[in-house]
């Protein structure tokens, strides 16, 4: 997450203070130490979700590529070659 590495100095001294090392938990449990810092800082914790789920401008994801595949599977069907 960019956020972490933007605020990295808040998430980890915070952290300290709780006596939680971060950079000792596993990736995952890490994330999500993350993730919660966060929600506890925007004002629609929906949103900002939402954001976060996004699909990258500019990237594919495989449900785009399977839905061009049935896609084209159908149209080749119609038209006497599937």
């Amino acid at each position: 997450m960019a956020i972490a590495g933007s605020r990295w100095d808040v998430i980890d001294g915070e952290a300290a203070l709780a006596g939680v090392d971060l950079e000792a938990l596993p990736l995952r449990r890490f994330l999500n130490a993350v993730y919660a810092w966060a929600l506890q800082r925007v004002e629609d914790a929906d949103q900002f979700t939402y954001l976060l789920e996004e699909p990258v401008q500019g990237r594919v994801r495989d449900t785009d590529v399977r839905r061009e595949v049935e896609d084209f599977a159908s149209f080749m069907a119609v038209m006497g070659g599937g």
